[in-house]
């Protein structure tokens, strides 16, 4: 019991003498001098205006005229698309969808956005669908993942090629020949 007791005892004197080993002492402190001073940071706003040079800083009614002249054009839309829905689906011309032309365009839609995702999902289907029957046999799944890498490598080029088509329409024609600059004066009229 003596021993353990004096084994804690040398233990915690020696604990103290670490901790108090690796304390500063108040003169080193004072003789290192203040602290070095922090790089300065600029403020977020001043980030915010320095990333948009040219433009002044926008006020609370400015930023809210910008916000409503932004969300102009998404109304718009909107608009359009209700007025077209409207012209579609009702039937009686009273200017107001009725609880059975609801019913109607919201089952149509439903449809529609199905045949979408089928659509989207299709040019899968027939890659890995060689006899076109839309069931998948065991062969065909085998070979499923060679023909769908295939049908996506023969997709970008599609895209690629498009994207080209439209570049060279886009651009003014760099061979086209400028008609000839005339230096001299019209000749007079008699």
């Amino acid at each position: 019991m003596k021993k353990m007791f004096l084994l804690l005892l040398v233990a915690a004197i020696c604990g103290c003498m670490v901790v108090q080993a690796q304390e500063v002492a108040p003169e080193a402190v004072l003789e290192a001098g203040p602290p070095p001073a922090r790089p300065h940071r600029p403020k977020r706003r001043q980030l915010r205006q320095e990333a948009r040079p040219g433009q002044q800083r926008t006020g609370a009614p400015q930023r809210q005229r910008q916000e409503n002249q932004a969300s102009a054009e998404p109304i718009a839309r909107i608009r359009q698309a209700a007025a077209e829905l409207l012209q579609m689906y009702d039937k009686d011309k009273d200017g107001k969808l009725s609880e059975e032309e609801r019913e109607a365009m919201e089952k149509d839609l439903a449809e529609a956005e199905t045949k979408a995702r089928l659509a989207r999902e299709y040019w899968r289907v027939k890659a890995v669908d060689v006899d076109g029957d839309l069931v998948i046999s065991p062969e065909e799944e085998k070979q499923s993942t060679q023909r769908l890498r295939e049908a996506v490598r023969q997709r970008m080029e599609g895209m690629q090629k498009n994207r080209e088509n439209l570049r060279r329409r886009e651009r003014p024609a760099a061979n086209a020949v400028a008609p000839p600059a005339t230096d001299a004066a019209p000749a007079p009229a008699e």
